[in-house]
Formats: structure tokens, sequence, C-alpha cells
């Protein structure tokens, strides 16, 4: 699912369920479509990728064996940045659709 989403996955521990990942935002993308000139004499830099961890639990929903995806910025926490935060969620969502 993360290679189908588009994902650049640096590391990953598939043992331990973890996979550390790299994220570009579309919304951010946009702007690296624009000219070169556009980008030299606007000021605006490029989009940067942006680290997460993804974290593989597995539990039991009524006798049912299920797995929870958590997003956590790098370094193993919550994310708790303002503008981190739509983006993790942008990126659970986009796991589920591809789980589907």
């Amino acid at each position: 699912a993360l290679d189908r989403a588009g994902f650049t996955v640096e590391d990953r521990d598939r043992s331990r369920g973890v996979y550390f990942v790299r994220y570009v935002d579309p919304a951010t993308e946009s702007s690296s479509a624009r000219s070169i000139f556009d980008r030299i004499f606007s000021g605006n830099a490029d989009p940067t990728p942006r680290r997460f961890r993804i974290v593989l639990v597995g539990s039991s929903v009524a006798g049912q064996a299920a797995t929870d995806i958590r997003v956590l910025n790098k370094d193993g926490g919550a994310v708790v940045e303002a503008a981190e935060r739509p983006v993790a969620t942008r990126i659970a969502s986009l796991l589920f659709e591809q789980l589907k």
C-alpha cells in the first residue's frame, strides 16, 4: 500500500511493523509544476518531503484479527505540530484507501 500510494520508504523493520517514509504533500507539490523562472523569482522554496513513521499494530476486534495503522512523527512520537496534523491524517486516509 505504501508503494501504491507513492510514499518513499527510507527504512523498515517488518518484524516490528515500523516503516520510515517520506511524504510530499500534494498541496505544496503543485508549486513545483511552475516554470523555473517563476520559482527563481517568486522566493518560494520547493516543497520539502516530510518524514513520518508508520507503525502497524495487531489487534483483535470482536474476535477478528485487525491491524491498526498509526502515523507518528519521524522520532516516533505523536504528531503534535499543527502543520503536521492534517498531513498525518491525509497519510492515514491514503493508506486506508489503498487497503480497501
